[in-house]
C-alpha cells in the first residue's frame, strides 16, 4: 500500500516522549495538525478513512505505521488503531483546522 507523503509528514510530528509535552492525546494531535494545510489534511483524513475502513489487521496497521518516519511506538494494535482514528477525527472535525 502505497503511504501519502502528507502522512508521512504528519506521522514524523509524533514522536517517542512527545506526549510529555502535550495535556492530551487530543491536544497532541491537534497541535500536530495545525502545521498541514487544508489540502494536506484532505489527503491524511482520506488515506485514514481508507484504510480503517478496510479493517486492516494490527499487523497491517503496524507495517503502515512503521513505514513512516515516526519513532513512536504503541503498546498494542488496538492502542495504534483508536490513535489513527483520533487523527483521522480530529482532521474531520472543525478543531482540526
Amino acid at each position: 500500500m502505497k503511504i501519502p507523503k502528507e502522512f508521512d509528514v504528519l506521522a514524523t510530528r509524533f514522536y517517542a516522549d512527545g506526549l510529555k509535552h502535550a495535556k492530551s492525546e487530543d491536544e497532541w494531535i491537534t497541535s500536530r495538525a495545525r502545521g498541514l494545510d487544508a489540502s494536506e489534511k484532505a489527503v491524511v483524513r482520506s488515506f485514514l478513512d481508507d484504510i480503517l475502513e478496510k479493517n486492516l489487521t494490527g499487523i497491517e496497521l503496524r507495517q503502515i505505521w512503521h513505514a513512516t518516519n515516526s519513532d513512536l511506538l504503541f503498546p498494542n494494535d488496538e492502542h495504534l488503531r483508536r490513535f489513527l482514528s483520533m487523527i483521522r477525527d480530529k482532521l474531520a472535525s472543525s478543531n482540526g483546522e
